[in-house]
């Protein structure tokens, strides 16, 4: 056991760097795998990561790229809400995105660009 965690196979920061990564879609393919810092944080205490490394891991996201990916999900999930009327689709875009884990600041403003 201690010969795989000086070699860095059990390593909480690589985990925690592994699961950012994979809930991390780059823009132009919002999948449905793509979360904000706060369901990633809530992610990696559940598997065990202690609180300072899941924070480290999710504080290499950018501001910039949390509304980057937010966008494109909200983007993505317009064409399902395509047929309702404008407050249905903000209502219910707003909820999905802070069900994702995206902070309230940043789908208020992703809401009010992606819905004009």
């Amino acid at each position: 056991m201690a010969w795989a965690r000086h070699r860095g196979f059990l390593s909480d920061k690589v985990a925690a760097e592994s699961t950012v990564r994979a809930y991390t879609t780059p823009p132009g393919r919002a999948g449905s795998r793509t979360r904000g810092r706060a369901w990633l944080k809530q992610k990696l205490w559940s598997r065990g990561v202690p609180k300072e490394l899941a924070e480290e891991a999710v504080a290499e996201r950018s501001d910039e790229d949390e509304l980057v990916l937010a966008q494109a999900v909200a983007i993505a999930m317009l064409n399902q809400l395509s047929g309702l009327p404008k407050d249905v689709q903000k209502r219910r875009l707003y909820a999905r995105l802070l069900r994702r884990g995206f902070a309230p600041s940043v789908v208020a403003q992703v809401c009010s660009s992606v819905l004009t």
